[in-house]
């Protein structure tokens, strides 16, 4: 579906593309900056730390403002040009492969990884699509985890 929509050039509609192409990128002050995004749906479940964390890291001062350190432009340009085809490439994995994301993600809800086990699983943690900011412990306890299960895992010969 993604390659359809790319040929049609409706990618902007399907994909975050859109919105970072418009998304704000200046604010006056971090308070300003730290108010915007804890109103933003994206943000609303980050956790308090990181939330502060992603305001004061992840923008840089410049001529008397704070900018975000991605340019939205550079975003866009990601999310127009995401790979639309690999699905076709996973079964040719050679080694254990994990997906990990959030249970109440939109995004993690289409991901179909059917006929791709057992070198390709997908776990589902607690969350939504930046599971990791809003559940900062509990995005590391399940990487370790699966990077553990992954070195459990019996080898092919």
């Amino acid at each position: 579906m993604l390659g359809a929509t790319k040929r049609l050039g409706i990618v902007d509609r399907v994909t975050p593309a859109g919105a970072t192409r418009d998304r704000r990128s200046r604010w006056p002050s971090h308070e300003e900056a730290k108010a915007h995004f804890a109103s933003r749906p994206l943000f609303r479940h980050f956790s308090a730390q990181c939330l502060d964390d992603y305001v004061n890291h992840g923008l840089l001062e410049r001529d008397g403002a704070l900018h975000l350190r991605i340019d939205p432009a550079i975003e866009y340009q990601i999310y127009r040009t995401i790979p639309h085809d690999m699905m076709r490439h996973l079964p040719k994995l050679r080694v254990p492969a994990l997906f990990i994301g959030g249970a109440e993600s939109e995004v993690v809800r289409r991901v179909r990884l059917a006929g791709m086990q057992p070198k390709f699983t997908m776990r589902k943690v607690p969350g939504g699509h930046l599971f990791p900011f809003e559940r900062p412990l509990a995005a590391a306890t399940s990487i370790v985890q699966a990077l553990e299960a992954i070195e459990a895992a019996p080898r092919a010969s």
